[in-house]
């Protein structure tokens, strides 16, 4: 929303009032979160569900090899973020069309374009490199930027990094394992990369949901007033659904879905409702929210086909100690 309204034209008198409305809104949410719990202990019991579930879809569907399968996954984010960064130097933007005031300097303006490019650069020449830099990239916006700004963009960057990093083409056979309270531990180099890739979305989208909705409901209200259509509850007739209604249903629905990744609840049913609704607010706003959220779609449509698994790393050999007579 911070991309369409400015900071002087929200509007500062939002509150959220709770009414019996807000309160359905936040049951069905609860209901929503407990439906996905209640999915994912039934996939504990149930192999064919839970391949649907958990498993990746290319290999069974198409009968690809798995390395070719995680190099897809490598380009398909790379082609995402490199996307943006060029989007941002054609457009004037740094990271973001809000993340910096639109009046700079010209030197400073042509400083960030070199940054994005010399990253551009980087991801042709070689993905790991890149990688590591949009790390610390990243990493200095925390530093060089307000944390208003940075919060909103960093975490996805993150993510996004560390997840090129280990399904670069050169680490798709790398294994790393350790020992810890005599249990051994491994875990493959792209599964620890979808991994972090899927903890990093739903951070991202938990941030957002309290940043930009929760904490501020007057970016929504003003970005309403501009864009009436997405309040579609009106055209059902469901006129007491509010614009401050919509706001909270928007941010308790992010938050569901930030939540179900985070904690590794159904994720793939949470890929294909963010995909969904990122894919139809790009369709309705145009190219420059789809351009913006590639990055989101990208990790999403990786995740929907090849989800992250089990936060839990998995064990590879335990060592038992057998009592003998």
């Amino acid at each position: 929303m911070k991309w369409f309204i400015e900071e002087d034209q929200q509007n500062l008198q939002a509150r959220f009032v709770f009414d019996g409305l807000m309160l359905v809104i936040f049951i069905g949410a609860l209901l929503f979160l407990l439906f996905a719990h209640l999915l994912e202990r039934r996939a504990r019991c149930s192999d064919p569900l839970k391949a649907w579930l958990e498993a990746p879809l290319l290999p069974r569907l198409f009968q690809a090899p798995r390395h070719n399968v995680n190099s897809w996954v490598n380009s398909l984010l790379k082609f995402s973020v490199g996307i943006v960064l060029l989007a941002n130097i054609l457009q004037g933007h740094f990271v973001a069309p809000n993340f910096v005031a639109p009046e700079l300097s010209q030197a400073t303006a042509l400083q960030y374009s070199l940054v994005q490019a010399l990253l551009i650069l980087l991801l042709i020449i070689n993905v790991s490199l890149f990688a590591l830099a949009l790390l610390v990239f990243s990493l200095l916006l925390f530093w060089l930027f307000p944390l208003s700004s940075a919060i909103d963009y960093a975490p996805e960057f993150i993510a996004l990094a560390l997840a090129l990093f280990f399904t670069d083409r050169h680490r798709l056979d790398h294994v790393y394992q350790w020992k810890w309270l005599g249990a051994s531990y491994s875990i493959s180099s792209p599964h620890l990369g979808l991994l972090i890739l899927q903890f990093g979305l739903g951070l991202q989208l938990i941030i957002l949901t309290f940043h930009d909705k929760f904490l501020a409901p007057g970016y929504g209200i003003a970005f309403l007033q501009q864009y009436p259509a997405f309040n579609f509850p009106h055209y059902f007739g469901m006129h007491a659904f509010t614009d401050i209604h919509f706001v909270f249903a928007a941010g308790m629905a992010e938050l569901c879905f930030g939540l179900l990744l985070v904690c590794n609840l159904a994720p793939r049913l949470s890929q294909l409702l963010i995909l969904l609704v990122f894919t139809l607010t790009g369709v309705v706003l145009g190219p420059e929210e789809l351009v913006g959220h590639a990055p989101i779609i990208a990790a999403a449509t990786v995740l929907l086909f090849n989800p992250g698994g089990s936060l839990l790393l998995p064990v590879a050999d335990r060592e038992l100690k057998l009592a003998v007579d």
